[in-house]
């Protein structure tokens, strides 16, 4: 599953695209997303109460749920709505059928909970800005096409914390983005958390999402999508657990009673 540096074997990678295009081919993939995205504009309630399905009925084991529906961070998202015109038609449709994804590059080492202490500086340039900084904890780094990175671009505001934090798409495959490491969470083999190390990578006007020094509005955006999936699937998980555990004391009980009936 994993390969030796930590991220999923293509075959993985493959096996999870597939489930992204299916669901979309079968119409549910990006029934929460917006109408003006090509979604069906269902809304966080059904986002909520499908995304709880999906957990209580597949379990902590059966991780190729977490594909079926656009995820928050791996998109397509609401998120995609602040995008350029030119950027919503370079990367739109290939998010809509599954073909693509993003990752969210939000947290930094030294800024996790409060990501008013981001590091990542974007230096203005004749053509845009250069980025430079690190980013960790970001889910589906490894294998994501786009990273919608956050970086200080009025330095004097952001430390204010009046804004002065922007956020831009970035394509993985730009020169100087580079996945440091896979994070291997509580001792696994492999995992789907990198780090990121930006160098001097070059995005364009057209790459801004949402307003210039106004992109910490598209962090608590996203973030509070994130908020209702990781509370529905905290709901859905316990429930699984639950039931799990109720069929296995019952199935226990059964078995004792049968081995006392056929003792007698």
């Amino acid at each position: 599953m994993y390969s030796e540096d930590g991220r999923y074997v293509p075959a993985v990678v493959d096996h999870i695209r597939g489930v992204r295009i299916a669901a979309a081919k079968a119409g549910y993939y990006s029934m929460s997303m917006p109408v003006e995205l090509g979604g069906a504009g269902m809304g966080m309630l059904a986002y909520f109460v499908v995304w709880e399905r999906i957990y209580r009925m597949c379990g902590s084991h059966n991780w190729l749920g977490a594909y079926a529906v656009s995820h928050w961070a791996f998109g397509p998202s609401p998120v995609l709505l602040k995008v350029t015109d030119r950027a919503r038609s370079e990367i739109l449709a290939g998010m809509m059928e599954g073909r693509t994804s993003m990752c969210f590059g939000m947290s930094e080492p030294g800024a996790g909970s409060d990501a008013t202490m981001t590091r990542t500086k974007a230096r203005q340039t004749d053509s845009g800005w250069r980025l430079n900084g690190r980013k960790i904890w970001t889910t589906n780094a490894p294998q994501a096409d786009y990273c919608i990175v956050f970086a200080v671009t009025d330095p004097d505001r952001a430390s204010r914390r009046a804004g002065g934090i922007s956020a831009v798409l970035v394509p993985t495959a730009s020169p100087g983005f580079r996945l440091e490491s896979v994070i291997r969470m509580h001792g696994a083999v492999g995992g789907n958390e990198g780090s990121i190390v930006l160098e001097d990578v070059q995005v364009e006007p057209w790459q801004l999402v949402g307003e210039l020094h106004e992109g910490f509005r598209i962090g608590l955006l996203g973030v509070s999508i994130g908020r209702i999936y990781n509370s529905a699937r905290a709901v859905g998980l316990g429930r699984w657990a639950i039931e799990a555990a109720l069929r296995t004391h019952n199935g226990v009980r059964l078995s004792a009673s049968r081995s006392r009936n056929t003792r007698a």
